[in-house]
């Protein structure tokens, strides 16, 4: 009997571990999902609304296309090389979305 309830205390133990590490995987995806698309459209998503009812319409908006000048010739970079510089393009662009509050499609 003893030997069952030591079992069965292992096996809850594993299982609040178990739920904590899926409360973590949640959280994380939660945070994936709400940096591609704007919380208000996930939210009705999870809520199990149709995509087609979590259409937004904006009084304004502002769409910035960016050439970056010299890409082309800076592909012949070793691949690390172009990843960090376009890294740090992406990353000064988007200190700046948070800054202002924008929201960013890309």
């Amino acid at each position: 009997l003893e030997l069952m309830f030591e079992k069965v205390e292992q096996n809850t133990g594993e299982l609040e571990q178990n739920y904590k590490l899926l409360d973590t995987w949640k959280r994380r995806g939660d945070d994936l999902l709400y940096s591609m698309i704007p919380k208000t459209v996930a939210d009705r998503l999870r809520a199990g609304h149709s995509s087609l009812n979590t259409c937004e319409s904006f009084d304004a908006v502002t769409v910035m296309f960016c050439d970056l000048v010299g890409f082309n010739s800076s592909t012949v970079q070793d691949a690390m090389d172009v990843v960090a510089s376009m890294n740090e393009v992406f990353s000064c662009f988007d200190e700046l979305m948070d800054k202002f509050n924008v929201y960013k499609v890309i």
